[in-house]
């Protein structure tokens, strides 16, 4: 009798959370700040993250480089699910989200494109990336580093509508990672994990990545070791209305291991669903 009382008073103390599923990974700060474009105020993003989900809220809406034409308000939320597959938009403020599956998309704009009569051709020749180590970087926050520098070039041929154009993308950047948190190096802004960059691939491919460029670009990613704590990095695209350059900084604070509860990667039952900017998606079949 006694036992079975000591028992529910566990249950009445521990609440739900005597059941609740959890996953171990890490929770940061990221402020990001861009220059080369008019508004240079810093993106302070609160992160969640564990091997294969991840949750940024954003204090304000965010706004250029790689947050651009991000459909976030003040207060937004992003939750990536399943190492990728799937990114979630939340509106609090709304109590409304917006679900997004990158590599349907992908298809369903290259599948678009080729039913027009276009194509897009990835030039192999023209594309390169390359990781160079560059020793000991400086203590951050207590955490020993290493600085690496990463350059990455692409260009791709579209054609469409009679119309033939050249894109080109180049990048160099240059993080300083902290050495103790090597089995999070996936973790951060960039993407959760393996399964993230096993999507990225997939996707890349669908728009027509060769799957030998995609090998050469994971061998150079994991020559890198850490998680990255300062990151420098510049921009630029070349198109055919002219060249964009964008420099970022981007400095990770405050980051702490954690048991990350699942629920941090559900969207609350009372949500509604929002209509997506290019068309109306399909609801997610499972929020949770």
């Amino acid at each position: 009798m006694r036992l079975q009382s000591t028992f529910f008073v566990a249950v009445a103390f521990c609440g739900n959370n005597l059941f609740a599923q959890s996953q171990p990974g890490l929770t940061f700060d990221s402020y990001s700040r861009a220059r080369g474009e008019s508004d240079t105020a810093t993106n302070v993003v609160h992160v969640k993250a564990t091997a294969n989900a991840m949750r940024m809220e954003f204090e304000k809406r965010p706004i250029g480089a790689q947050y651009r034409n991000l459909p976030v308000g003040d207060h937004g939320v992003i939750i990536v699910r399943s190492s990728g597959a799937e990114l979630i938009m939340i509106d609090p403020d709304k109590k409304q989200y917006m679900s997004i599956k990158p590599l349907e998309m992908a298809s369903g704009a290259r599948q678009m494109l080729e039913s027009l009569g276009g194509s897009m051709t990835f030039d192999t020749a023209a594309s390169s990336i390359h990781v160079d180590s560059l020793g000991p970087g400086p203590t951050i926050d207590g955490h020993n580093t290493l600085r690496y520098r990463v350059a990455a070039h692409s260009k791709i041929r579209i054609v469409m509508m009679g119309q033939d154009q050249t894109v080109e993308n180049q990048m160099v950047s240059e993080t300083d990672n902290a050495v103790d948190l090597d089995e999070f190096k996936f973790s951060g802004i960039g993407g959760p994990a393996v399964g993230m960059r096993d999507m990225m691939q997939s996707m890349a491919q669908t728009v027509g990545v060769p799957k030998d460029f995609m090998d050469q670009a994971t061998k150079a990613a994991q020559r890198v070791r850490g998680f990255p704590l300062h990151t420098e990095r510049q921009t630029t695209s070349i198109t055919p209305n002219g060249t964009r350059t964008i420099s970022e900084t981007t400095d990770t604070k405050n980051v702490r291991r954690a048991s990350i509860p699942d629920s941090t990667f559900a969207v609350p039952a009372d949500y509604k669903l929002m209509a997506f900017p290019f068309g109306r998606p399909q609801p997610s079949p499972d929020r949770n």
